[in-house]
């Protein structure tokens, strides 16, 4: 089989590639390789699946009469091995593709816990479109929930089960939610949140085997039991790489690009979570994670597989409502650089600089002001111009 384009990864990025080259390219072959075989559809979303605000054909934001329509070829499968100099790909049925530009928008997949009893008790996901159906389902005869995490994905996983009225108990090996994304401030307002909503917060801790008896429980590290009926972890990404080592691309975190989404090899692109860029605001290396990053990563990526020269002018942003709390991130959020906090109430931002220019922005409840955050970003740091709280 061939085709002149090439992804592989059917998500928010690698569909977004595809829409971008046939924006511009109607006559020349495209083709999604996607190991799910689902048509895109909203992870952003999965919480309101969780709690039955949306209905599983809601999720979807492309259907798979709309790749027909755009004469845009999508098949499931898994690409486990390449060659760059042939220029071809092979799928773990065999099938060999040929192509000649290649974008991997691979992503990445949830994180397991590496914990002893994990055989008997399998932990449910919370990552991709099975892993959330089967954790709907898991959650009708269960009351008491066992909930591993502490980061993004641990707060859309929580902001869905609190509406069922569970049990949750939630243990986390950092002493606060989101520890290196927010500060202090920022963490006790979303933690008061969950505390309010009956939520057992255990911080500092790590389960260290799962054990099966007449109940399921965790043996957490400092000796403490957790009796509970379901466990899901939420514990972060690991990026599927595999595929990009087999075609000698440079890896590193992710798959290493330039500022056009090039990598190592000229005909071959990547974008979205599994592409390792450098950050327009930081010049640090960065991985995104984020659904906003992976379009516009796409995007560009697809544009410059067409033979145009587009920089990536885009970084990380979320903004989302969660907890009853307004979220806004952006650009490069991390301990590494220097962090100020301000704060009044429910209201919080904090300003991340490097070299005093602001090259990331953590806010709560500061909706009306994401524009004013936006200009702020890539400039140097004047308090003067910051928003009063």
């Amino acid at each position: 089989m061939e085709t002149k384009y090439l992804i592989i990864g059917g998500g928010p990025a690698g569909v977004a590639a595809a829409e971008a080259i046939r924006s511009r390219d109607t006559e020349s072959s495209v083709l999604i390789i996607d190991a799910e075989g689902e048509p895109l559809y909203s992870k952003i979303s999965f919480h309101r699946f969780l709690d039955g605000t949306t209905d599983k054909d809601k999720l979807y934001l492309r259907t798979a009469d709309y790749y027909k329509d755009k004469e845009i070829d999508f098949i499931k499968g898994r690409a486990v091995s390449g060659d760059s100099r042939a220029k071809k790909i092979v799928l773990d049925d065999d099938r060999k593709i040929s192509y000649q530009k290649l974008i991997v928008a691979t992503g990445g997949r949830a994180k397991v816990l590496d914990i002893e009893g994990s055989g008997e008790i399998v932990p449910k996901t919370f990552y991709n479109l099975q892993s959330a159906i089967e954790l709907k389902n898991a959650l009708g005869s269960a009351e008491r929930i066992l909930v591993v995490g502490g980061g993004f994905l641990t707060l859309d996983l929580l902001d869905g089960l609190v509406a069922l009225n569970k049990q949750i108990t939630l243990v986390m090996r950092d002493s606060r939610i989101l520890q290196g994304k927010v500060g202090e401030i920022g963490s006790r307002l979303m933690e008061e949140k969950l505390l309010a909503k009956g939520v057992e917060i255990i911080r500092n801790e790590e389960v260290s085997k799962f054990e099966k008896k007449d109940n399921s429980s965790a043996l957490l590290k400092s000796g403490r039991e957790i009796v509970f009926d379901l466990v899901v972890v939420a514990v972060g990404l690991e990026i599927n790489l595999e595929l990009a080592r087999t075609l000698g691309l440079k890896t590193d975190r992710g798959v290493v690009v330039d500022r056009f989404f090039v990598t190592s090899d000229p005909n071959i692109y990547a974008c979205g979570d599994v592409c390792q860029y450098e950050d327009i605001f930081s010049g640090e290396s960065n991985m995104a994670g984020n659904w906003y990053f992976a379009q516009e990563s796409g995007k560009t990526a697809g544009l410059n597989a067409l033979g145009e020269k587009m920089e990536n002018h885009s970084s990380i942003i979320v903004a989302k409502n969660i907890f009853g709390l307004n979220l806004y991130f952006s650009g490069s959020i991390s301990s590494q650089f220097e962090a100020r906090d301000f704060a009044s109430d429910e209201k919080y931002f904090q300003i991340f600089t490097k070299d005093e220019k602001i090259v990331g922005i953590s806010a709560l409840n500061m909706a009306d002001q994401i524009p004013v955050f936006s200009k702020l970003l890539g400039n140097p740091l004047d308090e003067n111009a910051l928003p009063k709280i």
